[in-house]
Order: structure tokens, then sequence, then C-alpha cells
């Protein structure tokens, strides 16, 4: 599968090279959109990553001769971002069909994740957990702290996704969990959601940037609640922007 990068910086290449090769994508590097553009048909790429921090005035032409050619199924299309770039540059990106805006530091996990998130959502990598990820926004209350099996030291971090079966975790202090490899169990370990506290036990999947975990030890009524808090994200999202409106 190829991804065609369009961006000034070599570090973008190698970030997206490190996380999309073991999953099957062939990273194709352009330094030039106008190269990019010329050359869009002979690359023919399933994915398109955008800088528009570098060609500010270039993304539109080309999200414009992109969707000529392949839909927004066929070809996903993702901007990176910096702070400047408005509500409504965004309105228009969607409009011409670009399927994902993310900032452009992609060496900070929560923003790679983002990402991935995205690839996930069109099809272009397969999800690996058989219960869907929820990404925590600002109006969910989703907190993960693990405690080390030998030193009882706790763990505190930024809870990336979490499912009913497991969650993705960046350590506040990553020297504290280097020593987790594969398989390694974690009995004692806290999920906040909302005004809940709930207690389990979580098995290292992967650690590599950030912990992937599967829970598993969670009793029936701790897990209801997890199901029912995740499954009402709409209604929380509602009731923030109904709060937001109030107070302008």
């Amino acid at each position: 599968m190829k991804l065609l990068l369009i961006t000034e910086k070599d570090d973008l290449r190698s970030t997206l090279l490190f996380h999309l090769k073991p999953v099957g994508f062939e990273v194709v590097h352009y330094m030039s959109p106008l190269k990019a553009m010329d050359n869009i048909d002979e690359v023919d790429p399933e994915v398109v990553v955008f800088s528009a921090v570098d060609f500010p005035r270039h993304w539109k032409p080309f999200v414009k001769l992109l969707r000529e050619r392949k839909t927004r199924e066929e070809s996903v299309c993702i901007l990176l971002t910096g702070d400047s770039f408005s509500f409504e540059e965004a309105a228009k990106a969607l409009h011409l069909g670009v399927n994902g805006i993310v900032a452009e530091n992609l060496a900070d996990p929560p923003i790679l994740h983002n990402l991935e998130e995205i690839l996930v959502r069109y099809g272009m990598v397969k999800e690996g957990r058989e219960t869907r990820r929820y990404v925590p926004r600002e109006y969910d209350e989703l907190e993960f702290i693990l405690t080390l099996p030998e030193t009882l030291q706790l763990v505190t971090g930024s809870l990336l996704d979490v499912s009913q079966t497991g969650a993705c975790f960046y350590p506040d202090l990553p020297g504290l969990t280097t020593g987790l490899v594969k398989g390694v169990e974690l009995p004692s370990c806290s999920l906040k959601v909302g005004d809940r506290i709930l207690s389990l036990g979580s098995r290292v999947l992967r650690n590599k940037d950030s912990l992937a975990l599967q829970f598993f030890r969670m009793d029936q009524e701790d897990a209801l609640v997890l199901r029912d808090y995740l499954n009402n994200r709409s209604r929380r999202a509602l009731e923030r922007l109904k709060r937001s409106r109030e107070l302008v």
C-alpha cells in the first residue's frame, strides 16, 4: 500500500516509516508539491499525507487534483497543520474532500494515534482489537494509573485510547515502564470512568512509544460501567456543546 508524503521535513518521513512500514505501507516522499502533482497518477497512492504548514498555498489545488481522480474512500487524504490553521480553512479542506486534519507533530504519540485512527476508520489499517477503541476527548473523564508489580510505584500518564477489553497508555515518565515487556501482568491498575474508579488487571501486549494493554481482570459491574460510559459519548458531546452555547 502506497502512502504519498508531501513535506519538506525528513523527520516526518522517518516517523511514518517507523510506524506504518510494519503494517504494509510504502512511503513515497516528495519535497515539492508540484512534482507530486505531476506524478500523482504514477504513484497512485492509497493514502496522502500533505503538510499544509510547509505548503500553505498548494494543498488546495493538490486536493482538487486528487479528488478528480479518486474518491475519499479510494485515497485517504490527511492534512498536517499548525496552530495558525483556521476554522475556515478546516471547513474548506473538508469541503474539498480531505479525510482528516491532524497536527504536524507526529512525534507526539497522541497526535500520531489520531492519524492512525483515521487510517483505521477508512479501512487502510486493520483494527487490532475485537472491540471498538475510543480516543478520550475534552468532555470525557477517563484516566488510567498502573502500579509497577515489583516496586508498587504508581505510574500516571495519558490514556490514548480505551475499549472494553484494553487500552493504550503513554506514561508521564516513560523511563519507569521500559522494563515492561510483552506478557508482563499488572494486577493493580485503576481506571477512572466519570465519577467511578474501577480496579482491574492488565497484561502488556506491546511496549513501543506507548503501552498497549489488555484487561484480564474486571468484575461484571465495572465492565458494565465502562461499556455504558463509552456508549454515551454522543450525549456527553451534546451536553458540552449546549453548555458552551449558553456561556456565549
